[in-house]
């Protein structure tokens, strides 16, 4: 007899997820929560952590793993600030916790799009990655998320229904392209520009519709 649930992502019955299925005393089909990869590569410094969920492993790219225990738990990681780390993480990972790569050496960063949040000050004083583009799934920033970085690019996906206060604090004196997908207006309050001393690119034509929506004029340039 074909398992007709072998493929099956979930199954349903009177609108109720099902959880497993057995028969004759075996389980033929049982849920799975997927598993997430997130990727970036850092040169570690004097002291590195951040917190996943339990179930997280984390490869530190020179043949060490760590596992999180029940209930979750910090990974930490000490070198002398030279060395230079490819990560891998896995796991049920859904957000970044507050302030999970302020103050570190991150240069590059793959975000997974099951991501749907970015904690407060996530990103805070990272000066060596210039851009990002951020989970097509997201719907939250958190305040100074970006506070005090070196992006200079930024796409924000139309998922995200709200950014904290001073999000895009960036204080460097450079321009910053903010890239809202598809062009559309993001609904957030104009202060996620707040404390902020960067010129923000946004698409062409649209910079009487950000104005309107509170966004500060002298902030904004249209792309040519």
């Amino acid at each position: 007899m074909t398992n007709i649930f072998n493929n099956a992502k979930t199954v349903m019955f009177n609108n109720k997820e099902v959880k497993s299925i057995t028969s004759n005393g075996g389980v033929i089909w049982e849920y799975v929560e997927p598993t997430y990869v997130l990727s970036f590569n850092i040169i570690t410094d004097t002291a590195f952590s951040m917190q996943f969920p339990v179930d997280t492993v984390i490869d530190w790219g020179d043949g060490t793993t760590e596992q999180a225990g029940a209930g979750g738990e910090s990974f930490h990681r000490y070198s002398d600030g030279k060395t230079t780390h490819d990560i891998i993480v896995t796991g049920k990972i859904t957000s970044l916790p507050n302030s999970m790569f302020a103050y570190t050496t991150i240069n590059s960063i793959v975000l997974p799009n099951s991501i749907i949040s970015i904690g407060k000050e996530c990103f805070k004083k990272c000066y060596n990655i210039t851009s990002i583009i951020l989970p097509k799934n997201l719907k939250s920033i958190g305040q100074d998320a970006f506070k005090d970085s070196s992006f200079t690019n930024i796409t924000v996906p139309k998922s995200v229904n709200s950014i904290g206060y001073a999000g895009f604090a960036l204080t460097h004196d450079h321009t910053i392209e903010l890239f809202w997908e598809n062009e559309e207006i993001m609904t957030c309050s104009s202060s996620v520009f707040e404390l902020s001393y960067c010129t923000f690119r946004i698409p062409k034509g649209q910079k009487a519709n950000y104005v309107a929506k509170g966004y500060p004029s002298d902030k904004l340039v249209e792309r040519r």
